[in-house]
């Protein structure tokens, strides 16, 4: 179905797609809590490696929002790897302290990063302006980042507006 452009009612293959992210997750989440450098190195040779090989001969890479899906699984291996490699480096950066604060704050407030990737079709020409992936990375991630402020912005302004309101049912 996907295949041919059409999704299932309520995204439901995406849910599908994920559910190995998410099984994965719970299986390597205590193996990762302690900073391992032999984890850090593999899962980032793993990450730029499978990375590499699904730019050079797709020239895209894993989009599940836009349900792209080049070399499947082995976009699969490039998400997980990339996913275990931020887990361990975000290990490490929990020890130095003055280096970890902006990385905290961020990972506090993901949610309204990943807000933001509901805009993806909407916003895409501020970032898709050339053919070059890598570029595509370094003007995203700044738009996400302030795209994501904007809207956390948003909710504590509708949140100080409805503080102590209730909502009368008729």
């Amino acid at each position: 179905i996907v295949y041919f452009g059409l999704g299932l009612p309520f995204a439901l293959e995406i849910v599908f797609l994920v559910m190995p992210f998410i099984i994965f997750g719970k299986l390597i989440l205590p193996k990762i809590k302690i900073p391992n450098l032999k984890i850090l190195v593999a899962s980032f040779i793993i990450w730029a490696l499978s990375f590499q090989i699904i730019v050079y001969f797709t020239n895209t890479y894993l989009e599940i929002s836009g349900r792209r899906y080049p070399f499947f699984p082995i976009c699969h291996l490039t998400a997980i790897a990339g996913t275990v490699f931020i887990c361990c480096l975000c290990g490490y950066f929990t020890k130095l302290h003055n280096i970890s604060k902006p990385f905290i704050i961020l990972g506090k407030y993901t949610i309204f990063v990943l807000i933001a990737h509901m805009f993806d079709y909407i916003f895409s020409s501020l970032w898709d302006i050339t053919g070059n992936n890598y570029l595509h990375v370094l003007i995203r991630i700044p738009l996400d980042i302030c795209l994501a402020y904007i809207i956390y912005k948003c909710k504590q302004f509708f949140t100080s507006v409805f503080k102590n309101k209730t909502l009368k049912i008729i």
